[in-house]
């Protein structure tokens, strides 16, 4: 019940028990929120992505705020002494917190615009992987090698963010497949055709396409698309659909070419003795 004077204001004990208590139990509140909605333990992408996780960091921030507001108001702080605080915290903002500042508004405008949510397969810069918790000043992304990347929200406002699976889990794969000259292109183009039909993951619409691509050293080169809607799934798919062409090819007697050089050797006129 001691009183402990500040300029023109008193305090009292259990004043600043009450304050410090309003502001540690708004951000223990905002955490948990980010415990429970804020993060994903899925390793890839989930079609059935968290929405609500993009909103959290505009809850955490307004839980926070609140918790502010209310341990001012405990403390008997007049609000109009915020206007001492905000301005001390502009004078912080020029000397070296812009980049912070800069962070914070960027992840409310993530919240807001939804480029990205929990669970959406991104790439910046040179990185990619899923989207794992979108914080208040920085957000979480696992790699596929099983790394974790640390990325300032102002990167995704900043800079071109690829995301994968905006909109949807579709991935459209390709890959080459190399036949003998003298092969019948209308045979090959419909047993590839058969090949990919055989693979449960790979889309029936869009259609699988195969294409003559070009004239190759070794042989007549096709490029064949193919959709799924499993994104994670592709290079297991391509894989499948490697050795399911090369054993229809084996069966229906079509050769897969390998590098070979013909050699023309001239005769020389022989010499007058």
């Amino acid at each position: 019940g001691k009183e402990i004077n500040i300029g023109n204001l008193t305090f009292t004990g259990e004043v600043i028990f009450t304050f410090c208590f309003s502001i540690g139990l708004s951000v223990l509140i905002a955490n948990l929120l980010s415990v429970f909605f804020g993060s994903s333990e899925q390793q890839f992408a989930n079609p059935k992505k968290s929405k609500i996780g993009s909103w959290i960091v505009v809850i955490r921030l307004s839980v926070i705020i609140a918790g502010i507001l209310i341990a001012f108001a405990s403390a008997g702080i007049p609000m109009d002494k915020l206007a001492i605080v905000f301005g001390a915290l502009s004078v912080g903002i020029g000397f070296g917190l812009q980049d912070v500042v800069n962070n914070l508004v960027s992840g409310i405008i993530l919240a807001f615009e939804k480029p990205m949510q929990i669970g959406d397969v991104v790439e910046i810069d040179t990185h990619m992987g899923v989207v794992k918790q979108i914080g208040l000043r920085s957000s979480k992304v696992t790699t596929y090698d099983g790394a974790d990347i640390i990325v300032p929200n102002g990167h995704f406002i900043s800079k071109k963010l690829i995301n994968w699976t905006h909109s949807n889990s579709f991935r459209r794969i390709e890959l080459f497949v190399d036949v003998a000259y003298g092969s019948d292109p209308e045979q090959v183009i419909s047993l590839i055709n058969e090949a990919a039909i055989k693979i449960d993951k790979v889309m029936k619409y869009p259609k699988p396409k195969v294409l003559v691509h070009e004239f190759a050293a070794s042989g007549l080169n096709f490029r064949v698309l193919i959709w799924t809607s499993e994104f994670d799934s592709w290079q297991q798919i391509k894989s499948e659909l490697h050795e399911v062409i090369y054993k229809t090819f084996a069966e229906n007697g079509i050769e897969i070419p390998y590098p070979k050089t013909d050699i023309y050797i001239k005769s020389m006129p022989e010499k007058n003795k």
